[in-house]
């Protein structure tokens, strides 16, 4: 069979190697890289790929080999599990090997075939966004049962649902659940169309992620409290203040996860 491939022309020799690099060791990965990794993965959705003659994109490709075979077991998966986030990581693990195992058995990856280690890169990628970002989202939904915190969320259970515009609702505003602050890369000049976030902050003294809760004015006005203008590369050494930071033309307030969940509980109880 003869796999051919063409690509965007918005697709660069930087982005290639980037991807070639994330493949290899997504560790070592700098801040510059990895904005070419998630700016060329998603200008590879509409590459395409034919086999045989027979041409699909890449997003096609990955819906049908990928999502629709292990995203279902994958999420019915995260309600079973104790400790989410080293299951997922373990289910991940496993299903990553299958998903090399079916391109190269369907003919799409074929080592001998440089091009094709774009395909495997591209479905790695987005498995590994997926998994990673559902399992967090799990993880927060479950504990804002257990915090007794009031709010409405999608049954992850159900595709429909997950493919939603927005993941939940507080105190009647739409929010988005993010694995970290990668999505401003990815929405800059479109503009953050939710009322919150709950995303995570890395922290490079303490090497531990710092759950937040970026809140648009609107939000914001509903709980009240000061704020410091800061940069949001300094956030971190604002909390547990609030800090008032600006992306791109957006104004943000960003609030300890835990603290955002006490406000909450204290508004909503008045």
């Amino acid at each position: 069979m003869t796999v051919e491939i063409a690509l965007p022309t918005d697709f660069t020799r930087q982005h290639a190697a980037a991807l070639g690099q994330y493949l290899q060791n997504e560790t070592r990965l700098d801040k510059a890289q990895w904005e070419l990794v998630w700016d060329g993965a998603d200008i590879l959705r509409q590459a395409t790929v034919a086999l045989s003659g027979r041409a699909q994109t890449f997003a096609r490709l990955y819906d049908n080999l990928v999502d629709r075979v292990y995203a279902g077991p994958f999420i019915e998966a995260l309600y079973q599990f104790d400790d989410v986030a080293r299951q997922a990581e373990q289910k991940r693990a496993v299903v990553a090997r299958q998903i090399v195992a079916d391109l190269r058995e369907a003919g799409y990856y074929d080592r001998a075939i440089p091009e094709t280690q774009l395909v495997l890169v591209f479905c790695l990628y987005w498995w590994q966004s997926f998994t990673k970002g559902y399992a967090f989202e799990a993880e927060i939904l479950r504990d804002l049962v257990a915090s007794g915190v009031p709010h409405q969320a999608h049954d992850l259970r159900d595709r429909r649902a997950r493919l939603a515009p927005f993941d939940l609702v507080v105190m009647g505003f739409r929010g988005d659940i993010r694995t970290s602050t990668y999505f401003f890369a990815v929405e800059r000049g479109r503009g953050l169309p939710h009322d919150f976030y709950i995303t995570r902050l890395w922290h490079p003294r303490t090497h531990r992620w710092q759950g937040v809760v970026m809140l648009k004015p609107n939000f914001w006005a509903a709980l009240d409290g000061e704020t410091r203008p800061s940069r949001l590369e300094e956030v971190l050494d604002v909390l547990p203040g609030v800090a008032e930071i600006q992306v791109d033309t957006q104004e943000l307030m960003v609030v300890e996860y835990q603290g955002w969940k006490e406000r909450v509980k204290m508004r909503q109880e008045r």
